[in-house]
């Protein structure tokens, strides 16, 4: 039950850098598309090129990229040790205590569940636990972060429009 909880503490990190590096590709897809479209725009003003037919070409472009991003980002930040690391070196008051109970809860023995495990790991689960709900782990990406992705992708969608 303890490493399902602190799965999730986990879980909401991950989330975060999911979101910061989906935030980032929207931009970057927006701007190459934009960048394309103000380089086809000579031939749409001669006429040698349909304006709608670009658009719409750069347009398929744009959500096929996006898919591609998503697909990307949903497989990325899957490992755990990975996060964890990254957690402590923000919170270094936890004294390996995380990567540990990472490495504690990936073990065969932890399939069992908190009976099979002993007083000292049930602990180290239970202060890891607690720190997780003291600190905000989130804030290994920091709000600030996430805040100028999200701005800078929809910036860079008005300016595609």
């Amino acid at each position: 039950m303890l490493e399902t909880k602190l799965q999730r503490r986990i879980d909401q990190v991950t989330h975060r850098y999911r979101q910061r590096r989906m935030w980032w590709l929207i931009t970057i897809i927006t701007l190459f598309t934009s960048i394309c479209g103000g380089l086809f725009l000579p031939w749409v003003r001669t006429g040698e090129l349909s304006g709608s037919i670009v658009g719409l070409s750069l347009l398929i472009a744009a959500v096929l990229l996006v898919l591609l991003s998503l697909i990307f980002v949903t497989r990325s930040f899957q490992d755990v040790r990975r996060i964890a690391n990254q957690i402590e070196a923000k919170f270094p008051s936890l004294q390996q205590r995380l990567l540990t109970a990472v490495t504690l809860t990936q073990t065969d023995g932890s399939k069992h569940g908190d009976s099979k495990r002993g007083y000292l790991q049930n602990r180290l689960l239970r202060e890891t636990f607690e720190h997780s709900q003291r600190n905000a782990w989130e804030e290994t990406v920091p709000i600030k972060q996430l805040w100028l992705g999200r701005l800078s992708g929809i910036g860079a969608s008005f300016l595609l429009a």
